[in-house]
């Protein structure tokens, strides 16, 4: 409905196409005959969230370079490796829990409902990184954090 926005979309579309050598043949479908494409474009993803650029630089300086970003995608990775959960340009991987994070410092901001499972595969392949979570004391993760804490004590 935004002009500008659909310039900016068509242009992108053109430049990736014409970089990966793609030919597109388009057709106009009513939207009243395309149910399926409306629904998908009115679906919101509350797991996509991040952190800011300088707060990342703060964290880097303290326990960087991190050399993998987990759960990121091509508009805000903090760097150059990345894992995606969908296909992205220049990912490095889709299904973060497929790689060994063993021979990285990991950058991980997950989905909240993704934290169990992160520290848990950060275990399984003994793996470092900095892990950036929600403050919540009733989170399911929490008991996960301070039996690690404890044992470690």
């Amino acid at each position: 409905m935004k002009i500008e926005l659909q310039d900016i979309a068509l242009l992108s579309v053109f430049h990736i196409c014409l970089s990966c050598d793609i030919f597109l043949d388009v057709e106009w479908i009513p939207r009243d005959e395309n149910h399926y494409a409306d629904y998908l474009s009115e679906i919101f993803d509350y797991d996509d969230w991040g952190v800011s650029r300088h707060i990342f630089t703060y964290f880097s300086s303290l326990w960087g370079p991190f050399t993998c970003d987990r759960f990121a995608d091509s508009m805000n990775r903090k760097v150059e490796f990345f894992n995606s959960k969908y296909f992205t340009l220049d990912y490095s991987g889709v299904d973060v829990f497929a790689y060994d994070w063993s021979g990285h410092n990991n950058w991980l901001v997950p989905p909240v409902y993704l934290i169990s499972k992160c520290l848990n595969h950060m275990q399984l392949c003994r793996a470092r990184g900095t892990l950036v979570i929600s403050k919540s004391k009733s989170a399911l993760f929490c008991p996960i954090l301070v039996d690690r804490y404890y044992r470690q004590v």
